[in-house]
């Protein structure tokens, strides 16, 4: 239960300075009065504490005024913005333009203070709700609401105030009795959304528009499962057809290392013989071949002393490359052609630069090819492989290469002896063959010589298949690597399809169960609604000729004895004001909220035996607080007399002739009938 305990109105509309009215409790006594004659303040009275709960628009910057607040403001004049709601508009037309919420006299003062109060009570528990403006130096607007010990302010504030008085509740519990006799004439138009709004009708359809677009969504996603299970058994029988191949390939890399390493093994045999034939030719041959030896180890160790420095430093394990460099190298396809200085430059910098900076001989050194196909193997695994992603920049490059001049040197060095190496390795080897006469032994040498040659072309051909087999190998590992992922990814996806399709039903499902209450809500609703108004009618214009209420669609019916529809455009100013209050009452009881009732000019359309029934079934029993706001011809000593054992206190709303410095002060009915008298 809610009681309003204090009003403080500062600066609003008709009322300039603060004015504060405060009300007791009595819980024999409903009804509290505050009089005033036209134009002195009583709509800026309930229009003030409606802009306290609803608000301009500005403080959640959207700059719409809430529809309630527009009701009997803006008819007229066109749509209002927050900014022209408080200031006002420029049309020089005196019937369109609009004055704005703030008091004049306190904005022509250059007053910075414009604010509503209310101290309310609920429950035994005191709250304070105040919503302020101030004009400069922005134009601003708050809200602060102070509970239980705490003070909440703008958007916290709201939540706050929404939990004690939603705002949907507004225009039936603060309204003006005029007013509502126009929302009588059009009930389907004006009625019709406020009562569906009031009842959670409104929130129902919402929830239900919120699921099908959920549904929507969900069915878009699941049109791409029979896609993907399709793409994903494909991508399987790919896998299984890479995992054979790279089976095969495996199985070729061993058959072939196998056959080189017999072929390795046959060209030892094989330069034995040769070796052992020269021997036998004489000492000299014997002191050469020694040499030649000598020099052949030297120049296999320098070979290895390059593998080793360069591995360390070359391209950081550029494999690819290196591979067919240094298997030529064996050959001794290149060693004659390689210049020191290049395989510095190639270190520091890069292939791209050596094969820019250098002109290389293709007639007698494949080196620039290989360049070429390593730098290209270089750009395009670069965003595959974390090694080539790291040294992609040449800048970096440099900067991995700085701290390896001393590795530079050893190679360099092991470059130089072994040309020299070569070089002396060519000189005994000429020398020895001119010992060497036409005899059998030279025939036997020169035949074995012819199969070491064969044998060496076998090993250089089987070494390169076996390249070539790795590459591959390495291309379906990759291959295969990128089918787990996407198999991995697909299995995934087509999981959260299967999660889509479950969720698919409960939407379903859950929308098949708010429609359904729903329907039962609007069934039990409209039955109960369609009660209460009739009700309601009969307890306040009995004698008339409505003998029955129809609720369809939310569209309320008043109908006669005969079952037709009574027009309402046809019924007096008196009975449509007595329709809508019989709604607006019906509807604040099934609302179940028991909220204090601020009702302005309530009776001027209602002769006087209606206005005997009003009160005393309306405002004796619509609330346990009726703030009503007549003038003393609509509440005077005939009302007063019906009313008296239920008015707690009474009020009055005094004005100058400017109508703008309203001020609410407490009163008596004598001073108020005997000012109506002296008039």
């Amino acid at each position: 239960m809610i009681f309003y305990k204090k009003i403080t109105i500062c600066n609003m509309f008709a009322y300039y300075g603060e004015q504060t009215i405060e009300f007791q409790k009595n819980d024999l006594k409903p009804l509290y009065l505050i009089y005033g004659r036209n134009g002195f303040g009583k709509t800026s009275f309930i229009s003030s504490l409606k802009l306290l709960f609803l608000g301009s628009g500005l403080l959640n910057d959207s700059s719409k005024v809430p529809a309630p607040i527009l009701n009997g403001i803006e008819k007229g004049r066109g749509k209002f913005h927050s900014k022209q709601l408080l200031l006002g508009t420029s049309v020089d037309n005196l019937e369109t333009k609009w004055g704005g919420v703030l008091n004049k006299t306190a904005v022509e003062e250059g007053k910075n203070e414009f604010y509503v109060e209310l101290v309310l009570q609920k429950d035994n528990k005191e709250i304070t709700i105040k919503r302020y403006w101030k004009r400069f130096p922005n134009l601003e607007e708050r809200l602060i609401v102070k509970f239980d010990g705490n003070e909440f302010e703008d958007c916290e504030a709201t939540d706050k105030l929404e939990s004690i008085f939603p705002t949907k509740f507004i225009e039936f519990f603060i309204f003006n009795g005029e007013m509502i006799g126009e929302l009588a004439e059009d009930m389907e138009r004006e009625l019709k959304e406020k009562i569906q709004d009031m009842l959670n009708i409104t929130i129902l359809d919402k929830l239900i528009k919120q699921i099908k677009t959920t549904k929507e969504q969900l069915q878009n996603g699941l049109k791409e499962y029979s896609n993907e299970q399709a793409e994903l058994f494909a991508s399987r029988d790919a896998r299984l057809a890479c995992n054979e191949h790279i089976k095969y390939l495996d199985d070729q890399i061993k058959n072939l290392s196998t056959d080189k390493e017999w072929i390795e093994n046959e060209l030892r045999n094989k330069n034995d013989v040769r070796d052992n034939h020269i021997i036998s030719s004489g000492r000299e041959q014997e002191r050469y071949l020694n040499l030649k030896n000598t020099e052949e180890e030297n120049i296999n160790s320098f070979k290895d002393s390059i593998k080793n420095y360069g591995g360390e430093i070359l391209f950081l394990k550029l494999d690819d490359f290196f591979s067919d460099f240094f298997s030529d190298l064996e050959n001794s396809q290149i060693g004659s052609n390689l210049d020191p200085e290049m395989l510095k430059e190639l270190c520091a910098f890069s292939a791209e630069y050596l094969f820019k900076e250098y002109q290389i001989d293709r007639d007698t050194s494949s080196l620039a090819l290989k360049l070429n196909e390593a730098f290209k193997k270089f750009t395009q695994n670069s965003d595959e492989n974390k090694t080539y992603r790291e040294i992609r920049n040449l800048n970096i490059l440099k900067t991995l290469y700085n701290g390896l001049n001393s590795e530079l040197n050893l190679l360099s060095n092991a470059i130089v002896k072994h040309k020299n190496s070569e070089q002396k390795f060519k000189e005994y080897n000429e020398l020895l063959n001119q010992y060497l006469v036409d005899n059998e032994a030279k025939k036997i040498i020169d035949k074995v010589a012819d199969e070491i040659e064969k044998l060496q072309a076998e090993l250089s051909k089987k070494t390169k298949e076996i390249e070539d087999n790795k590459n591959e190998l390495r291309e379906k590992q990759v291959l295969q690597n990128n089918l787990e992922m996407k198999i991995k990814y697909l299995d995934e996806k087509i999981g959260q399809d299967h999660r889509i399709s479950d969720q698919f039903k409960m939407a379903q499902e859950l929308e098949r169960i708010i429609l359904q209450y729903k329907d039962k809500r609007i069934e039990r609703v409209a039955s109960c609604l369609k009660d209460k108004v009739y009700e309601n009618y009969q307890k306040l214009l009995p004698d008339d000729n409505v003998a029955s209420v129809e609720i369809k669609d939310f569209n309320i019916y008043l109908k006669d004895i005969k079952n037709e529809i009574i027009p309402v455009a046809n019924q007096s100013a008196g009975q449509k004001q007595i329709a809508a209050i019989s709604i607006f009452w019906a509807l604040s009881e099934l609302s179940d909220r028991n909220l204090p009732l601020i009702i302005d000019t309530p009776l001027a359309r209602i002769d006087n035996l209606n206005r005997k029934s009003i009160i005393q079934n309306y405002y004796f029993n619509a609330s346990n607080q009726v703030i009503v706001l007549p003038t003393d011809s609509e509440f005077g000593a005939n009302e007063y007399e019906i009313a008296k054992d239920k008015i707690a206190q009474f009020y009055k709303i005094e004005n100058d002739t400017s109508r703008k410095s309203a001020r609410i002060v407490k009163s008596s009915i004598e001073n108020i009938i005997g000012d109506s008298d002296g008039e």
